[in-house]
């Protein structure tokens, strides 16, 4: 839990950054994620909800005095189609690939009907693939929200 950013309540800050009131806040959460850096690197932390005292939960642990950057949403509809055109490039006949999408974009993608179709076009670059929503990922001692990871075989 996060109760304040800079010293003020926390929910109304993201709120104030989104543009939009502590009302309608939570149809923002989703799009919205919190960046979470540590040295150079940035994990992505998605938004759980906004908790009592004006607090925000994560999907991921956020430790007092961390740094925390609002994010915007890419296009994701092209991020996906550079990642396959980078993995047809890379492996271009793929004999099995292993996907884990956390459950968030899953989420997402399934809000603006696009879940069925990541599927269709997931098949048409990676041929045979087994994929699951899981819950964020893990890279050393840090997880991480609204990702993928592929594992792509020759």
């Amino acid at each position: 839990m996060v109760y304040e950013y800079d010293g003020k309540p926390a929910a109304p800050q993201v709120a104030q950054a989104l543009g939009t009131d502590l009302q309608h806040l939570p149809s923002y959460l989703d799009s919205y994620p919190m960046g979470r850096m540590i040295g150079n690197d940035m994990y992505i932390t998605a938004n759980k909800e906004v908790v009592e005292q004006k607090g925000m939960a994560y999907h991921a642990r956020v430790y007092k005095n961390s740094q925390m950057v609002l994010l915007e949403p890419d296009n994701y509809k092209n991020v996906i189609k550079q990642t396959m055109e980078r993995i047809h490039q890379d492996v271009p006949k793929p004999s099995l690939a292993l996907v884990v999408h956390c459950l968030a974009r899953s989420l997402l993608f399934e809000s603006q009907g696009y879940l069925d179709q990541f599927a269709r076009e997931m098949g048409q670059t990676l041929g045979n693939y087994v994929g699951f929503s899981g819950y964020g990922e893990q890279l050393d001692h840090q997880h991480f929200n609204q990702t993928m990871i592929i594992a792509v075989f020759e």
